[in-house]
């Protein structure tokens, strides 16, 4: 669209509403990294927690990588949400301490390998992370 174009109240509005939701949606792509998040750490606690050695010390790393990824992704993105603070702290708190506690519940009172039990703990360890996108993608 140039200046010289002479706009209706009526265009004008469409454009400003175009442009509107346009930004709405670049700025949801938190709950889209928190699906993925969610998705990769709930594989990520099935697997470890699965009692195979061998590929539990192959996947050590993929916290920090994942978690590295994310800042990199974060820091790359043009648009980021007003409701980004309120929305975004208490899902990474609640994340950790749903995860340090899963962790603690594991340790401590579970089978050390594959169960159904292992399935419902890496379900509730990642829960937070799925409140989160549901919160993000329905603003």
């Amino acid at each position: 669209m140039n200046s010289d174009d002479d706009l209706t109240p009526e265009a004008a509005a469409a454009e400003v509403g175009r442009a509107a939701w346009q930004v709405r949606r670049r700025a949801r792509w938190p709950g889209w990294m928190f699906l993925v998040f969610a998705a990769i750490d709930f594989a990520f606690f099935v697997i470890v927690g699965s009692g195979n050695r061998t590929v539990s010390d192959a996947l050590i790393p993929v916290p920090a990588l994942l978690a590295a990824a994310i800042f990199l992704i974060a820091a790359r993105q043009p648009v980021v949400g007003q409701d980004a603070q309120r929305i975004n702290k208490p899902i990474a708190i609640a994340g950790i301490v749903t995860a340090v506690a899963g962790l603690v519940i594991y340790q401590t009172v579970m089978p050390q390998h594959f169960t159904g039990w292992l399935l419902l703990l890496a379900a509730l360890m990642v829960s937070p992370y799925f409140v989160g996108a549901w919160r993000w993608l329905h603003l």
